[in-house]
């Protein structure tokens, strides 16, 4: 059993298959609610969200990354696009509208994403929508959707420091190679969260190299809910699986903590500095990090105790597993400083 298996086990009022077999659909439907109360009831919305309602189940909405993104879109007040716009993309990725048809979806955007069937990337030129077939595949062992680096492709997502230009478009085949090894070694390290794995994750993103040594995968929340990216370029086959690992466990949290929020949570306003990576983040999220860190930890013991060929990879892994060793026990004593000693969070912590 994971640590985050036994973390859930140990302060949820349900039980693991029973909430994310609801909690994962549910999601869409909430962030739907809050948008359609945000947006004033617009007829058009609530619409669109009596058919999110009644098909959620059947073609698994939910698991398109693009809807999540839309949907979070609508409630941000802060956004350029127009009501009917967004209403529109909403529309186009839920299937229900062909992109083609509709030339104003998005007068700002150069590059269209579509999560639904097999997914599909579109340039915005002169003449209308050109499609891209080059960037994006379906793994063939998952049936996961895979977008490969390509110029612009989540401008409109995340920030030059995450997703730079320059992308190499001749490393597309072994940067596909890379990945399959590294969802074999995956698959091969825990079975069990491998399945959980591909409920969750239905999007993964491999990025063009932003140069940093220290964080080479994140995810955006729920606000891209089943998407997580990963530099390929920053790490090895075994680091691409803490990425994978590291992504899924954020998801998982988030989702979980979505639809039961256990008490004694730090503020996610309170910040704090991570004694792996030395940058300040939210209280709440160095306490996914210390679930995702015990995970790491296990994953590394079993690569250690495997006949895993690790090559020049050896030196690397004792290093990263001695890092996460030492650093937990600091990271445990500063959380529990943010927490009631009597409260969920404390009670995970101090296990």
């Amino acid at each position: 059993m994971t640590f985050l298996r036994f973390a859930f086990d140990s302060v949820s009022r349900f039980g693991w298959t029973e909430l994310f077999k609801t909690a994962d659909p549910a999601l869409v439907l909430l962030h739907t609610a809050r948008a359609v109360k945000a947006n004033d009831g617009d007829r058009s919305l609530c619409e669109l969200a009596e058919y999110i309602v009644a098909s959620n189940e059947a073609v698994k909405i939910w698991r398109n990354p693009e809807v999540h993104l839309v949907l979070h879109r609508l409630l941000d007040k802060g956004n350029q696009l127009s009501r009917q716009q967004l209403v529109r993309q909403l529309r186009i990725q839920l299937n229900l509208m062909d992109l083609l048809d509709d030339q104003d979806s998005d007068t700002t955007a150069s590059i269209v994403r579509l999560g639904h069937n097999h997914g599909a990337v579109y340039e915005v030129g002169e003449s209308g929508y050109v499609p891209v077939t080059s960037c994006v595949y379906l793994e063939p062992e998952t049936g996961i959707g895979v977008y490969l680096p390509y110029d612009g492709l989540f401008g409109d997502l995340v920030g030059p420091d995450c997703y730079p230009n320059g992308a190499l478009l001749d490393d597309y085949d072994r940067l596909k190679e890379y990945l399959f090894t590294a969802l074999s070694l995956f698959r091969r390290y825990d079975h069990a969260t491998w399945l959980d794995f591909q409920e969750c994750v239905s999007w993964i993103t491999l990025t063009p190299d932003n140069g940093d040594l220290v964080r080479w995968s994140f995810s955006c929340r729920l606000a891209y809910f089943g998407g997580i990216f990963i530099n390929p370029y920053r790490c090895s086959v075994i680091g691409m699986v803490e990425g994978l690992l590291h992504e899924y466990y954020h998801q998982r949290l988030w989702a979980w903590w979505a639809v039961e929020l256990i008490d004694g949570l730090p503020e996610d306003s309170t910040m704090v500095i991570s004694p792996i990576t030395q940058r300040e983040k939210s209280a709440r999220v160095m306490l996914q990090a210390y679930f995702i860190y015990r995970g790491l930890q296990e994953f590394y013991n079993w690569i250690l105790g495997q006949n895993v060929p690790l090559a020049g990879d050896y030196e690397w892994v004792r290093e990263r597993k001695d890092t996460i060793h030492a650093a937990l026990p600091s990271l445990r004593e500063l959380l529990l400083k943010l927490v009631p000693r009597d409260s969920g969070a404390a009670q995970i912590l101090l296990s």
